[in-house]
C-alpha cells in the first residue's frame, strides 16, 4: 500500500542519516537529530493523512463527507491509551500538527496539551522524542504497524455497531 512505499523510502533517508553519523567526520550527533527531526515529521504527517483517511472511509458514506472535529476526535480516542495518557492515534496527530505548525509558534489547543502531557515541548528534538516514545526500536514499520491494527479496531467497531443499532450513537 502506499503509506508502506512512503514510510518505507522515510526509513531508507534515516538510516541513511545514521550511516552518514557513522562515517562522516563532519556529520555529528547534532546533525543526525536536525536530519531525523525533519524527516521524522514527513513520516508523522504521512501518518496523520493515513489517519484522517481512515476516518473518512470508516463513516461509510459516499461520496465522502467533510468530517466535523468532533468525528475525529472520537474516531482517534478510540485505542487503547498510551502511558495512560492519550492515545497513540491522538499523539501522532498532535506530533504532525506541531510538526507542519512549529515555525509559528508555539502549539495551542489540543496539540499543545497531548505534547505537553508527554512532555515533549521542554525537548530540544520534541519529533525525535515522539518517535522513541512510540516506536523504542526506532522503526518506522512499528508506527505503519500501529496504525493497522487501530484501523482494524475501527473498522470492527463499525460492523459490529451496523449489526446492532443499539450500539449507534446518535
Amino acid at each position: 500500500n502506499y503509506l508502506e512505499r512512503v514510510l518505507f523510502k522515510m526509513q531508507e533517508l534515516i538510516d541513511l542519516h545514521i550511516e552518514m553519523n557513522n562515517t562522516a567526520e563532519w556529520y555529528d550527533g547534532l546533525f543526525l537529530l536536525e536530519d531525523c527531526e525533519e524527516t521524522l515529521g514527513f513520516v508523522f504527517v504521512a501518518c496523520q493523512t493515513f489517519i484522517v483517511g481512515t476516518i473518512s472511509d470508516s463513516t461509510g458514506k459516499y461520496p465522502k463527507p467533510q468530517l466535523s472535529g468532533k468525528e475525529k476526535e472520537r474516531a482517534m480516542k478510540n485505542a487503547p491509551q498510551f502511558k495512560n495518557l492519550r492515545t497513540k492515534i491522538e499523539l501522532i496527530n498532535a506530533v504532525a500538527n506541531y510538526y507542519k505548525h512549529k515555525d509559528e509558534g508555539t502549539p495551542m489547543g489540543q496539540t499543545k496539551e497531548i505534547l505537553d502531557a508527554y512532555g515533549l515541548l521542554s525537548e530540544e528534538f520534541p519529533i525525535n522524542a515522539a518517535f522513541e516514545l512510540l516506536a523504542e526500536d526506532y522503526k518506522i514499520k512499528t508506527l505503519a504497524q500501529y496504525l493497522y491494527v487501530w484501523t482494524n479496531h475501527l473498522f470492527n467497531e463499525l460492523i459490529k455497531s451496523s449489526e446492532n443499532p443499539d450500539l449507534q450513537e446518535n
